[in-house]
């Protein structure tokens, strides 16, 4: 449990850097919605309904919240 706590957190810092946001739940606004690239570095992110998927490649997994 604690793993997947820092994996979330890393995860949302790394969201609130990348595209200077002041809560990571920003991008689920409109203009962040879809499938997108993180900038400078080699991760995706894909929003879907209340949450947001972040991965290297489509099948191999990511964290969810």
């Amino acid at each position: 449990m604690p793993l997947c706590y820092a994996q979330r957190l890393w995860t949302k810092e790394l969201l609130k850097q990348a595209f200077n946001l002041e809560k990571a739940s920003d991008i689920l606004s409109l203009n962040y919605k879809g499938l997108k690239e993180i900038p400078s570095t080699n991760w995706m992110y894909r929003t879907h309904g209340m949450g947001v998927d972040i991965f290297r490649t489509a099948d191999a997994g990511g964290i969810n919240f």
